[in-house]
């Protein structure tokens, strides 16, 4: 295994989610003397900064089914056999619904990834990928949770689809348990109607019932004005923060007492994942991949999308009881570092692309 080749739709900035697992891995990669190289669809300023660690090459795809899409991705196929690449890894939605069965004429092994639960899936796009199945070659989700949606929905054979857990890099796992503000409350996520941001303000008025300093910071863009509208309807306006975009979260994070995220839907979250690292009891929602990072009652708190009550129950009693959320927070940096490093997470993606070019 000496060439890999990866192929996305966009790739923005390491510092989002999917993308900084793809960055994390090609460095890795490079440090096992394995080359890559990335085709995008669409460029990004990022990409044409040249800070991508390996050379990139930007398709300029912007319709899905146009002749001039297919004449491009024959010429990366082409391209991709010229050079001698083993494989063609595919991240995202757009590209592994039409690359693999074009890459898979011209004889190259293909990997497609999953990282979320379907949201995105229609009708006629899953009549596609389930055509798909049979021109690639494996299909890395990042969750059990996912497997299991994808092995559902797109009629992959089960012994075809593995679970590579994401991986922290060490630089976001500090050494040190740092203060927090007391009694504050956070939530890291780009403010989307997936996200339930409002369940956490609604909460917050039943918690300051019981804890009446305490508050709430979202981390993340977005457009928060119906949200503050909600935060004064609940009369807790004083108590709620919207910090917007920030490029060093962690900064934010290592100030909660505890975390919290309330989503409907999550493959894998990242941010479960850096609460954890920073020794942060976490209250989130049993969905997705949320119940392998968070063991309830043991690192934190599971509860029903949508159920306020019992979210602000979890969030009083951690408040309250600082020694559990301590202990909490303890364990879930000690199931990071174990299960859920960088180095995990190539040696396992490795490990699949062996198993599928052998």
């Amino acid at each position: 295994m000496n060439k890999i080749f990866f192929l996305m739709d966009h790739f923005k900035s390491p510092y989002a989610g999917t993308e900084g697992q793809l960055y994390a891995l090609v460095n890795g990669l490079q440090k096992k003397n394995i080359h890559t190289e990335l085709a995008v669809f669409r460029s990004s300023d990022y990409t044409e900064s040249g800070q991508f660690p390996c050379k990139v090459m930007n398709l300029n795809i912007s319709k899905m089914f146009h002749i001039m899409t297919l004449i491009r991705l024959v010429k990366l196929a082409l391209y991709c056999r010229r050079n001698q690449f083993e494989l063609v890894h595919i991240y995202f939605n757009d590209a592994s619904v039409i690359a693999p069965a074009i890459l898979r004429f011209f004889g190259l092994k293909v990997i497609i990834s999953r990282r979320d639960m379907g949201f995105w899936y229609t009708k006629n796009v899953l009549k596609i990928l389930r055509f798909n199945a049979k021109f690639h070659q494996g299909c890395i989700c990042n969750s059990q949770a996912v497997k299991r949606v994808t092995i559902e929905h797109e009629n992959i054979p089960e012994q075809q689809v593995y679970v590579v857990y994401n991986g922290l890099p060490q630089n976001k796992i500090p050494e040190t348990h740092s203060s927090y503000n007391e009694n504050q409350i956070g939530l890291v996520a780009n403010i989307r109607p997936i996200k339930r941001f409002a369940d956490l303000i609604r909460a917050l008025k039943i918690v300051r019932q019981k804890v009446s300093d305490a508050s709430v910071v979202f981390v993340g863009s977005g457009d928060a004005e119906a949200l503050e509208l909600l935060a004064a309807q609940c009369g807790v306006q004083d108590a709620v923060h919207f910090a917007g975009a920030q490029e060093h979260v962690t900064d934010y994070i290592k100030k909660f007492q505890v975390a919290v995220l309330c989503s409907e839907s999550e493959g894998l979250s990242n941010a479960i994942m850096e609460y954890m690292a920073h020794r942060k009891p976490v209250v989130c929602s049993n969905v997705g991949g949320n119940p392998e990072l968070v063991e309830s009652d043991c690192n934190g708190f599971l509860y029903r999308v949508g159920d306020i009550d019992a979210l602000a129950g979890y969030l009083i009693q951690l408040l309250q009881d600082k020694q559990q959320a301590e202990e909490f927070g303890q364990k879930g940096y000690e199931k990071i570092i174990n299960q859920f490093t960088i180095d995990n997470m190539v040696m396992e993606t490795l490990n699949v692309y062996q198993q599928v070019t052998s």
